[in-house]
């Protein structure tokens, strides 16, 4: 049983037949400004650390939330270019996954631009839920291989 675990664990991660892996490993490189990036792509590369974190800012109308309540990500963003941006909200990690994980295409504008991303926290209790506490909420925005980032800090408790 072990071995077949191994051998579909093998296969999941490096494909079959010169097809590209279903996943990337999980590890993650931590950037100097503290902040980490995963491996993503077809090759599960790490993108490049993040750069002019003062372009982008991420707040919460609250700070505290409770199990199962909405919450709302507002992403204030100064673009160097017009077009489609690539951005990837993520955080609450627990056991192991980030519980809070969004990819959105949106279209902005040269300079300031106002984005507003919506998410339910997830359960307090029981197996698939998490513990109550501080978590990072992060998000990283694209623009032609340009990466942005921000974080902050939020409270979710029962």
């Amino acid at each position: 049983m072990k071995k077949m675990i191994s051998i579909f664990l093998l296969f999941l991660v490096v494909g079959c037949e010169g097809k590209p892996p279903l996943a990337c490993p999980a590890d993650a490189k931590v950037c100097p400004d503290g902040s980490t990036v995963s491996r993503t792509g077809p090759d599960c590369v790490f993108p490049q650390c993040p750069v002019n974190k003062e372009s982008m800012s991420v707040s919460t109308p609250k700070k505290v939330y409770h199990s199962r309540e909405k919450m709302w990500v507002n992403v204030s963003f100064n673009s160097p270019k017009s077009g489609n941006t690539s951005f990837t909200v993520y955080g609450i990690h627990s056991r192991g996954q980030n519980r809070l994980l969004l990819r959105s295409i949106k279209s902005v504008n040269v300079g300031e631009n106002t984005l507003v991303f919506d998410y339910q926290t997830p359960p307090c209790t029981g197996c698939a839920g998490i513990n109550p506490g501080d978590y990072y909420v992060h998000v990283n925005a694209t623009v032609d291989g340009q990466l942005f980032y921000a974080n902050t800090t939020v409270e979710v408790r029962q």
